[in-house]
């Protein structure tokens, strides 16, 4: 399984470069070239989890050296990829109409300039930022008169227009479970990947217990490989939204029949490993 997971994501991870610069360099609208830029920070996510898991040989200023895997990264960056794509496909992809496409990307980008108007600073804003901080109020009142108009809004309750318009609560009152389903994973396997996650995240007790006991190379190897699986399911099930997002790329992407036949078994994975182990896989 170890090798062939690799070669998996060798195939896949090359592919997929091969595929976005196909057609690189044409014009987008406002929501592609922000959906791009999400994509881009799925698929970085992804790399960054397969480079570590090759390990590391640190040299130090003694002319000696130490070898480890961190698999405690591995961990935070996988839920931070497995999170970017989420909301790559809850914007982009499976709205069911394009009023509620343009909804949900109107208050993500609403809500990324309340968290910007929000920030607190430490030192006195310089020009440069205070030019930065009034663009950023004018596209918010330029955004809230849109959105104000949209039904979608209009039926909103109270609580959860405040939630966006003083918070950025982007999601309303969507759950990362909910998006989770949304996507179609297996949404019990996925809550308790969520959650073993969020532990490395937020330094939880078993994040702790496991860094503890994976003292020795072969165990920190062995708790990487497990990410593996998981950055599989997201990038294929990432790659085949990335054709609907950008339709015109499906004919790259059946040049290899290889990649293809790759991601479909591991986009199956995601949508089934809570009723089929993956060791049966």
């Amino acid at each position: 399984m170890q090798y062939e997971n690799h070669s998996n994501l060798t195939t896949l991870i090359t592919h997929f470069i091969k595929v976005s610069n196909s057609i690189k360099g044409q014009n987008s609208t406002e929501q592609q070239k922000y959906g791009e830029a999400i994509a881009r920070k799925v698929f970085s996510h992804i790399c960054s989890v397969y480079s570590l898991s090759r390990g590391h040989k640190l040299l130090l200023s003694d002319d000696s050296n130490i070898t480890f895997v961190d698999h405690a990264s591995m961990a935070i960056l996988t839920r931070a990829a497995l999170e970017s794509y989420l909301t790559f496909n809850h914007i982009f992809i499976v709205a069911p109409t394009v009023e509620e496409r343009l909804f949900r990307f109107q208050c993500w980008d609403l809500a990324g300039c309340v968290e910007r108007i929000n920030m607190k600073t430490i030192c006195p804003l310089d020009d440069e930022q205070r030019k930065v901080l009034g663009e950023d109020k004018e596209r918010l009142a330029k955004l809230l008169v849109a959105i104000e108009q949209i039904e979608l809004y209009k039926n909103l309750k109270k609580g959860l227009k405040t939630n966006l318009e003083k918070y950025g609560k982007w999601r309303l009152d969507k759950s990362w479970a909910d998006l989770v389903s949304g996507a179609n994973f297996d949404k019990n396997y996925f809550e308790d990947t969520d959650s073993y996650l969020c532990s490395y995240a937020h330094t939880g007790r078993s994040s702790a217990l496991q860094v503890m006991h994976a003292y020795e190379l072969g165990s920190q190897t062995q708790l990487a490989e497990s990410y593996l699986d998981w950055i599989l399911v997201i990038l294929s099930k990432f790659f085949f939204d990335y054709l609907t997002f950008i339709p015109e790329l499906e004919y790259a992407f059946e040049s290899s029949k290889q990649a293809v036949e790759v991601a479909e078994k591991w986009k199956w994975v995601g949508e089934n490993c809570g009723k089929v182990p993956i060791t049966d896989l």
